[in-house]
C-alpha cells in the first residue's frame, strides 16, 4: 500500500508521452548498375511498390531490406496493416532480420496487438541480443499491459546497452510513477532532460518539464 505522502509526490509529477517507440531506419544498401539508394532520392508521384522495384528480386538480401524500407514508410505515413505486411515480406526473405521484427512489432503494438507486439520484441532480441531499441519497446508495451515491473526491467537493459536513451530514462520514469515510486520517477526524468539538453532534443526537453512542474 503507498502512503499519503507518495501519493501527494506521484500527483506533483505528470508524464506528457513523448514518441513512445524507436522506429529503426532502414540502412542504404546500394542497386547495381544504379546511382540510388534505398534511402537515396525521393520518388514523388510513385507508389511505395514502385519506388522499391527489387523488392520482389530474386537477392532475398536486397529485397528484404527493400520491404524493410517499405514498412517504415507505411508505418510513417500511419498506414499500420499495410507497414506489417511489408515487414511480413521482408521477414520472410531474411527470418533473421532483428530490425524487421521490431520495427513489425510496433505496428502491432500502434493497433494494441500488445501481446503480438511483444512476441515480435522477444524475437528481435533472441536474435540480436545487443538491440537496445527492442528492449525499449518491449517495456513501453508492458507499461501499457500495467506489467510495470517488467517494464523496468526491459528499460533497465535498454539502458545498459545505450546509456545515453534519454526517451528510455523517460519511460522508465513513468513506469516508476505508476508504482507510486516518486523519488526514483524523478531522478529518471531528471537524467532524460539532462540527455536531451546533450542531444539538442527540444521536444523531449519540453515533456521532461512538463512532468516537472
Amino acid at each position: 500500500m503507498t502512503s499519503s505522502g507518495q501519493r501527494s509526490a506521484y500527483r506533483k509529477l505528470r508524464p506528457v508521452r513523448p514518441e513512445r517507440c524507436p522506429l529503426l531506419h532502414p540502412q542504404p544498401v546500394a542497386r547495381e548498375g544504379s546511382r540510388n539508394t534505398l534511402l537515396g532520392e525521393k520518388n514523388e508521384g510513385k507508389s511505395h511498390k514502385e519506388a522499391y522495384p527489387m523488392a520482389d528480386g530474386i537477392d532475398n538480401r536486397l529485397g528484404a531490406q527493400e520491404w524493410f524500407s517499405i514498412g517504415y514508410v507505411y508505418r510513417e505515413e500511419a498506414h499500420l496493416q499495410e507497414s506489417i505486411d511489408a515487414y511480413d515480406k521482408s521477414i520472410r526473405l531474411k527470418p533473421d532480420f532483428a530490425e524487421a521484427f521490431c520495427n513489425r512489432g510496433i505496428a502491432k503494438h500502434e493497433l494494441d496487438r500488445h501481446d503480438d507486439a511483444i512476441a515480435d520484441y522477444d524475437t528481435a532480441i533472441r536474435l540480436k541480443p545487443d538491440l537496445a531499441e527492442a528492449f525499449h519497446n518491449r517495456g513501453v508495451a508492458k507499461s501499457d499491459l500495467d506489467r510495470h515491473n517488467d517494464a523496468i526491467a526491459d528499460y533497465d537493459a535498454a539502458i545498459r546497452l545505450k546509456p545515453n536513451l534519454a526517451g528510455t530514462f523517460y519511460y522508465r520514469a513513468c513506469a516508476y510513477l505508476e508504482l507510486y515510486r516518486a523519488d526514483k520517477a524523478r531522478r529518471n526524468f531528471e537524467r532524460a532532460r539532462e540527455l536531451a539538453y546533450k542531444a539538442g532534443d527540444e521536444s523531449m526537453i519540453y515533456n521532461v518539464n512538463l512532468s516537472l512542474e
